[in-house]
């Protein structure tokens, strides 16, 4: 083959391959099916997906709603205390804790601790004597809250006293879900 054959061949392949472009329907486009670009399909472009506005009045966000628990802790003579945890109200834990508290010690308790959402604990000297006492707090975490009460008996044992300081409750009222 010369040169001028080369030359017509090449250009009656490029016609020939608009040809089959401009015979794709309307909306597509001729794209190379392989590495032979005289091999064409049709194909549709890609476009990006137009979003629908979303209506907000009609779109409702899921509330969920939370009931608050309480805790509480009373103390009295020596080591005795009771507990209350769980409850609805504020006022519900406390009379719980003092009527456990005064049903062991027959009468003289005092709320050491109220708490809401949190975890509370009691620690008390176990080498206790007659001047020992209950020591409370309460924290975001048991863990953090039997520390807290672990450092408030040692630190409220009297100096003559051996100390032997040990968690004798622990427990939360977190927040319930209210259906």
């Amino acid at each position: 083959m010369n040169h001028r054959s080369l030359c017509t061949l090449g250009l009656w392949l490029a016609i020939g391959g608009s040809a089959i472009a401009a015979s794709c329907p309307p909306g597509q486009r001729a794209t190379p099916r392989s590495a032979n670009a005289a091999k064409t399909s049709c194909t549709t472009p890609s476009r990006p997906r137009d979003r629908k506005p979303v209506d907000q009045t009609r779109v409702a966000r899921a509330r969920i709603e939370w009931s608050d628990r309480w805790g509480a802790i009373a103390t009295g003579r020596g080591n005795t205390f009771g507990v209350a945890f769980e409850k609805l109200s504020k006022h519900d834990a406390e009379t719980t804790a003092l009527a456990q508290c005064r049903g062991a010690v027959g009468g003289d308790c005092a709320i050491a601790q109220s708490y809401s959402n949190q975890c509370g604990a009691v620690a008390h000297n176990r080498a206790g004597t007659a001047l020992a006492s209950a020591a409370s707090a309460s924290a975001a975490t048991i863990e953090e809250a039997e520390r807290l009460s672990l450092q408030r008996c040692e630190k409220s044992a009297a100096p003559a006293v051996a100390v032997d300081c040990q968690v004798a409750y622990s427990g939360c009222s977190y927040p319930a879900r209210a259906d």
